[in-house]
């Protein structure tokens, strides 16, 4: 009871009111845009989708999950860190309806796909890094307003390296699986770092009570394990499942011509 009273911060509940604005903006905006277009354009999926992605907002930021990553286990702020540039923002973005998005994005050129997926590579991997700073990251578990400061870079971060996939343009055939295996080489590294520095690199998580008797050091490799264990594999699999249908693409040309 203690730890979740605690997790109630000021800067928690500030995160909450615009999670459920958000939220309250989304419906207004979600029913007017169904009114004027066919229901299969504007499915109730994309609201599901969408709420699904605050809902997993909500509970990284202003839930136990964030105080336990601030003020107990790196670990714990991996797995908040996962939520926020991984899961969140491929659920935000298949939330809204492709009919809604400019004409320009939707019929954009090859190469225009091909440089905005570069970037959104090169931000998103940069930002992820530059939030795993030790100088950085530990300025935010010492400050709790600060931190959720950090997660909004964070959560562009994530918004621009699921745009490619989850986007009104989605990329596909090789271009995908190019873009995902860089990303996860961006990701796979930073992973193995935190798991194989025989030294900690967080300072922060010296000065912070421990759980379940587990040293700096060992929570330290546990969260780069999760960045592994958790991200990896599900990239593999994307990957993989891209991969397929590229080739099932050039067969299904082959045939037609």
């Amino acid at each position: 009871m203690p730890a979740l009273v605690q997790t109630l911060h000021p800067s928690s509940i500030v995160v909450g009111v615009l999670l459920a604005s958000a939220a309250m903006a989304y419906a207004s905006w979600w029913r007017r845009l169904r009114a004027g277009h066919q229901p299969e354009q504007v499915r109730w999926r994309h609201a599901v989708l969408f709420g699904s992605g605050l809902t997993v907002l909500a509970f990284s930021l202003a839930g136990p999950l964030d105080w336990i990553g601030e003020q107990r286990l790196m670990a714990g702020h991996m797995v908040q860190h996962l939520v926020v540039f991984s899961v969140a923002p491929a659920l935000l973005l298949t939330g809204i309806p492709r009919v809604s998005w400019p004409q320009r994005i939707l019929h954009a050129s090859a190469p225009a796909i091909v440089r905005t997926t570069t970037l959104c590579a090169i931000a998103g991997l940069a930002a992820i890094w530059l939030l795993h700073v030790p100088a950085v990251l530990d300025a935010g578990v010492r400050s709790p307003a600060l931190n959720d400061l950090q997660h909004l870079p964070l959560l562009l971060a994530g918004l621009a390296l699921a745009w490619p996939l989850a986007g009104p343009r989605p990329i596909v055939g090789l271009l995908a699986v190019a873009f995902l295996g860089v990303i996860s080489l961006g990701v796979g590294v930073l992973g193995i770092w935190l798991t194989w520095i025989p030294q900690v690199v967080y300072e922060s998580y010296l000065e912070v009570p421990r759980l379940w008797g587990l040293s700096a050091k060992t929570d330290q490799s546990l969260a780069g394990a999760i960045l592994l264990v958790v991200d990896e594999p599900f990239v593999a699999i994307e990957v993989a499942i891209l991969f397929i249908r590229a080739l099932g693409a050039q067969d299904d040309e082959g045939a037609d011509s």
